[in-house]
């Protein structure tokens, strides 16, 4: 995550953090259910509420543009967060899509992250290495998530079905998956955002 402290959104005197969300008309009742399903567990075990913009002036408007993507962190106005429909609107897409609004960055582009994997520079697309920037992060003394709903799998960018990243203790050893966030992303959602931690277990 990012060392922003503008990018964070304020908590309320209820100890709650409350993001205020829209969606576009693209997006139809099955959509807008997996999207508040996705929203739902993030608050599940945080202090993070997502609530139907009523007219807040900072809130998330889910688009059906190209890709997958959003800015990092608050920015005080409408930010869009783009589904592209079908092939975004999924738990962990969702998921990974509003933890960027939450202020945090790519798993694999933490500032510690030479310790745990190898970037495979040899096997990435042209123009994609960006993806794969190394960040300054405040990484909160949480352990690297090798299956973080933040971190890209082992051959997302890849030009030749090769892996683009590994990791150092075991190159066989899983990175990313599609199910959802993990404890340790909520551990870290829960430190950036000071929410009392829940005993509530994924």
């Amino acid at each position: 995550l990012r060392i922003c402290d503008q990018c964070l959104w304020p908590k309320s005197n209820d100890g709650k953090i409350y993001v205020p969300y829209i969606f576009d008309g693209v997006f139809n009742t099955a959509d807008r259910a997996k999207i508040s399903t996705a929203l739902l567990e993030l608050s599940m075990f945080t202090c993070l509420k997502f609530v139907y913009r009523t007219n807040q002036v900072a809130h998330m408007k889910f688009i059906s543009a190209s890709g997958c993507w959003s800015v990092v962190g608050r920015t005080g106005s409408k930010q869009q967060v783009s589904l592209e429909r079908p092939s975004c609107v999924h738990h962990a897409v969702i998921q990974h899509e509003v933890m960027h609004v939450l202020g945090f960055e790519h798993e694999h582009s933490r500032s510690d992250r030479d310790n745990y994997i190898r970037i495979m520079k040899e096997n990435i697309k042209d123009g994609r290495l960006e993806n794969f920037v190394k960040m300054r992060t405040n990484n909160m003394k949480t352990p690297y998530d090798y299956l973080s709903v933040m971190h890209y799998g082992k051959t997302y960018f890849s030009k030749n079905d090769q892996p683009t990243m590994v990791a150092i203790s075991d190159p066989s050893l899983k990175l990313g998956q599609t199910i959802g966030i993990t404890e340790i992303d909520v551990l870290k959602l829960n430190r950036f955002y000071n929410c009392k931690p829940l005993c509530s277990k994924l």
